[in-house]
């Protein structure tokens, strides 16, 4: 997840590593004292978050947790757990919050986007939402989809920052045929942040055999095709090129970023030290 300030974040969901690739410095973050899961409840990490507390000037990590008791018993009990890590205290805190006030997060390649202070996620409730976190206000609100961008009709989605917007990439489900007149990659863009009828249609890309977009660098859009491999799509020539970069399809991971001296800790720490590699 990142990058912020030149700063990225690695987990597998229980362990946190903030690193710096310029500095060559990292910093794990200690583990949640909290007990998530009460007995006879299963709990499963539904989102990942991190980015800065505008208004403290404070680095946060965010984690979602889907707690529920056994779904084959009526009633069957659900509700989410949030949990947030500040850097400046070096501490975690938790929130609960009831089934009916959070959708449902649901992980995709290319999501868990940082943006305006704000964390995203894609998320299914009353249709599909981007589920959005404010890391200064601790509060959570949704932003709608497009009208004729709805999970059903087999379509994936993906969220990047496109000339400084909000944006949204709908493609065809990659375990699904890909019909190379019809399944087009659709790319809206929110002219006004946070408003919901301001999604405009930026581009329209032919039908291309891919497993998820990754990120956005200069004029290309950075894509896995269902083979692994990393390509590029041109927004100003529509030339596809194909780079000797591979991994496991659905596994490869894009982050552009700024080099920076960045600390992945506070000057004040006294619980941990940053490491090299």
């Amino acid at each position: 997840m990142g990058p912020y300030n030149g700063l990225i974040v690695l987990s597998d969901n229980e362990l946190v590593v903030l690193l710096n690739p310029s500095t060559r410095k990292y910093n794990l973050l200690q583990p949640s004292p909290f007990e998530i899961c009460p007995p006879g409840f299963d709990r499963y990490i539904c989102g990942l978050g991190f980015g800065i507390d505008l208004t403290m000037n404070d680095y946060k990590f965010v984690r979602i947790n889907e707690i529920s008791s056994d779904l084959y018993k009526d009633p069957c009990v659900r509700g989410n757990k949030v949990e947030v890590y500040e850097l400046n205290i070096e501490a975690w805190r938790e929130e609960y919050y009831e089934e009916e006030t959070l959708p449902s997060v649901y992980w995709s390649p290319c999501s868990e986007l940082f943006y305006k202070g704000v964390c995203h996620w894609f998320a299914s409730g009353d249709g599909e939402v981007i589920l959005c976190f404010d890391m200064s206000t601790d509060t959570f609100r949704n932003i709608k989809m497009p009208h004729n961008c709805f999970f059903p009709n087999g379509m994936c989605y993906g969220l990047v920052i496109l000339n400084d917007s909000l944006t949204l990439i709908c493609y065809r489900d990659p375990t699904c045929e890909i019909d190379p007149l019809t399944d087009v990659i659709d790319i809206w863009t929110m002219k006004d942040y946070g408003v919901n009828d301001s999604w405009i249609m930026g581009y329209t890309i032919r039908p291309l055999p891919i497993e998820s977009p990754l990120t956005i660098w200069n004029d290309l859009l950075l894509l896995q095709s269902k083979s692994g491999q990393l390509i590029s799509y041109n927004f100003i020539s529509d030339e596809v090129k194909e780079y000797n970069l591979h991994g496991y399809p659905g596994s490869l991971r894009v982050i552009v970023y700024k080099e920076s001296l960045t600390s992945t800790l506070q000057e004040n720490s006294q619980g941990t030290q940053a490491q090299g590699f």
